[in-house]
């Protein structure tokens, strides 16, 4: 058991990405003009993927990318998701998504910050003022 929990701490984030392309691929959750897109286990599937990808750091624009939509497909996306995080249908649907990604959730690996970056992707007052307490916390090399 210590064996397993060793190899998934060390796991790259482009490795979790390229887990969370294939599942994009086998549960269709890619947006395609003209498919079926909107089916409810479709949705649910990629709100809670773009969470856990925003919970890894990923940016709007990337999230976006990978799911073939716009960004404000996916901000739309995090609130819905933070909204249903213990809604008993959005849970069953995502179920097997989240057995399979939250071993990730935990991890801790060393996160590139970009002060300037973050900032122009803050999309709510909530995130500026979670981006004013990380520069308090000094986790962008700056002291105040």
């Amino acid at each position: 058991m210590g064996g397993a929990k060793l190899l998934i701490m060390n796991k790259t984030m482009q490795e979790i990405l390229t887990e969370v392309n294939q599942e994009i691929v086998k549960n269709d959750l890619n947006f395609t003009p003209g498919a079926d897109n909107r089916a409810r286990h479709k949705v649910y599937q990629r709100y809670y993927l773009f969470l856990f990808l925003r919970t890894h750091r990923l940016t709007l624009e990337e999230i976006a990318k990978i799911f073939g939509m716009d960004h404000s497909t996916v901000v739309y996306g995090l609130k819905q998701a933070n909204i249903m995080k213990r809604d008993r249908l959005f849970l069953r649907m995502t179920d097997d998504l989240r057995q399979k990604f939250e071993q990730y959730t935990a991890m801790d690996y060393l996160v590139e910050r970009n002060l300037m970056l973050d900032v122009l992707q803050c999309g709510s007052f909530w995130e500026m003022r979670k981006l004013q307490e990380d520069i308090k916390k000094g986790l962008y090399g700056v002291t105040m």
